[in-house]
């Protein structure tokens, strides 16, 4: 039986763990280009991408009870 807690915490582990590998790749290719000319370094902005893939599963997080 699946868990309604943990599968969706898991799917957004598994999702952060690959947009951290996303991540490193831009920056690895940055540092091997950094002296070809007319290079322009590209950047993954990793909070903005991961929000965006909760809000697209549905899995987005909620306020906790009693914050504001």
């Amino acid at each position: 039986m699946p868990s309604i807690i943990f599968d969706p915490i898991m799917q957004g582990l598994a999702q952060a763990l690959t947009l951290h590998q996303r991540r490193h790749e831009v920056l690895a290719s940055n540092l091997a280009n950094v002296e070809t000319p007319r290079y322009r370094a590209r950047e993954l902005d990793f909070a903005a991408t991961l929000r965006d893939a909760f809000e697209a599963r549905g899995t987005a997080t909620r306020r906790r009870p009693g914050r504001r």
